[in-house]
């Protein structure tokens, strides 16, 4: 395979990311360095006295005319800049002064457009809350929503427009929370003496900081559903299925466009990766790594993820740096723990219709193609390659797409809901808008509904992406963060039923009928629209970290 062929498949993983984190700088250009407790910044709203500390913020209108209360860049954790760096974080001293909490805090380090001025800092693990307008500790408790942002583990922040949860918060009758958390290289890097992890000990802290402090803000600590899409539902799928020390912080989890079948790397694996990685710097030990700039590690990074799989096949090393199954704070690959049923918390999940085209689009020859079903099937990718054959004319990126969505999206969702029977609830996102952000312009279109292309429609924010909702978007929007929130509120989609509803009623996910909802202009209820695909890849087995492997005889 020439180096043109091997780096396919990781550029269009990447893509995400680096797609997203342009995205942040045209719509993030007024981030700042944290919410600062001598800055000349006024509160709109009351002092809430958190165990945290004194914090206020300020009253943000929706185009409802209802007023969610928002209260930005809060610290949950110390800086994690020098001594710091690799280290698993700390929790954030607490506070005598009144927290000014009114812009977002410095985003983590990533690589992305230099024209574009977002402050970024190793001092970067701040949370956001949007509350409804009018509530405060001694208010009846409301659900609490956690969000976790996608970005494939390197880019992305809380303070991302489309992830605004002022409209969620007044007009839902939620609390809404996200975070950064450190990513990449700075996030997520093993080597022989660090053991990666860190951007995920992140998640954890802003979590129990969620459980120890939300009831000063009207939330019911009990009542927290942790949420995210892309690497954000990876996230979430490994905080509800591989994290033993995760568990008591949430009681239910919602996962968008999950890859659950995409296997983590383990800790030596990892290490490989992170050892090569250091001498590119170059660094040979962790004094030298801690010493070294913010912007080199970057750049390096950003060199070493283009070349990476030069060096490494199989598909536990599409994410150069991400979270790392090292037997402690992740115990098991989360698929496996479902399917062996050791959780039993429920869960909300599903993917949009056309996943793969994001990470497929750049296919042309079918020897791209061949070789890479055979990097990331080893063994069985003759078998995959009878039932998704290479099309003779130049293009193989609808062939390989679907491969991505049956692999690592669609069937490992189905075996979640099979392994938990009762406890999930499955959802194809089909609804086609002209406002996809991510993917080839000519997917945008002809019905294609990509990776992402929901986000606008979960926390309805056209606005700011400078969109307007037609009446049909606005109803679609409307009704899924219905079933969002009823979620969130009563661990059912449909809520309580007490007075009637317009959403179309959606079944758990049960045996022998499987059905899932398919959001459309009109919703519907199909059952098992994936059958046959699954059937093929469950005939198959979802080991999909070491394909070349022989089994002994």
């Amino acid at each position: 395979m020439n180096d043109l062929n091997k780096n396919n498949l990781r550029r269009n993983v990447l893509l995400t990311s680096h797609v997203f984190g342009l995205m942040v700088a045209l719509h993030c250009s007024s981030v700042i360095s944290g919410g600062n407790l001598s800055a000349n910044l006024e509160c709109t709203t009351g002092v809430i006295i958190s165990k945290a500390g004194p914090i206020c913020g300020k009253t943000v209108m929706t185009d409802t005319g209802k007023q969610s209360h928002a209260f930005l860049g809060i610290p949950y954790a110390e800086s994690t800049e020098k001594e710091a760096r690799w280290q698993p974080p700390v929790p954030k001293t607490s506070w005598s002064d009144v927290y000014r909490a009114v812009e977002f805090g410095s985003i983590c380090p990533q690589n992305r457009d230099p024209n574009f001025d977002v402050a970024q800092s190793e001092d970067c693990l701040s949370l956001n809350i949007w509350t409804p307008e009018g509530i405060d500790s001694q208010s009846k408790k409301h659900a609490v929503m956690v969000f976790i942002h996608g970005g494939s583990f390197n880019s992305g922040a809380g303070s991302y427009p489309l992830y605004d949860g002022s409209y969620l918060a007044a007009n839902k009758d939620v609390i809404l929370v996200n975070f950064n958390y450190r990513l990449g290289a700075l996030g997520f890097l093993a080597t022989n003496e660090l053991s990666g992890n860190f951007g995920f000990m992140d998640q954890q802290l802003a979590l129990e900081w969620v459980r120890n402090n939300i009831s000063n803000f009207g939330g019911d600590p009990d009542k927290v559903t942790i949420f995210g899409e892309s690497a954000g539902a990876m996230s979430t799928g490994l905080h509800m299925l591989s994290a033993p020390k995760s568990v008591p912080l949430f009681r239910a989890g919602l996962m968008q466009s999950n890859l659950i079948a995409l296997p983590f790397p383990g800790l030596e694996q990892a290490k490989d990766v992170g050892n090569i990685f250091k001498w590119s710097l170059p660094c040979s030990d962790i004094d030298c790594l801690r010493k070294a700039d913010t912007q080199d590690i970057l750049t390096a990074q950003n060199n070493f993820e283009s070349s990476l799989y030069e060096i490494f096949s199989s598909s536990q090393f599409l994410i150069p740096f991400g979270p790392v199954i090292d037997g402690v704070l992740l115990t098991e690959q989360p698929l496996n723990v479902a399917l062996s049923k050791k959780r039993n918390k429920p869960i909300l999940l599903g993917d949009n219709k056309n996943e793969g085209i994001l990470f497929a689009s750049s296919y042309k020859t079918i020897t791209q193609y061949v070789s890479n079903i055979a990097s990331l099937f080893g063994l069985n990718f003759e078998k995959i390659l009878k039932i998704y054959p290479p099309q003779h004319e130049n293009s193989n990126a609808i062939s390989m797409a679907k491969v991505f969505d049956h692999a690592f999206f669609k069937c490992g969702a189905r075996n979640v809901g099979l392994s938990q029977n009762g406890l999930t609830y499955l959802y194809s996102y089909d609804f086609s808008a002209p406002i996809q952000l991510l993917g080839p312009a000519i997917y945008k279109r002809d019905g294609y509904v990509l990776h992402g292309a929901e986000l606008p429609f979960v926390f309805h924010t056209p606005e700011k992406i400078n969109y307007q909702f037609t009446p049909t978007e606005n109803q679609v929007s409307n009704k899924i963060m219905d079933y969002w929130t009823n979620f969130a509120k009563y661990l059912n989609p449909n809520g309580l039923g007490k007075s009637p509803s317009t959403l179309t009623y959606w079944p758990a996910f049960e045996v022998p009928e499987k059905k899932y909802m398919v959001f459309n202009t009109l919703n519907s209820i199909q059952s098992d629209p994936n059958a046959k695909a699954c059937e093929f890849w469950d005939s198959i087995g979802y080991n999909f970290s070491n394909p070349w492997m022989r089994s002994k005889e």
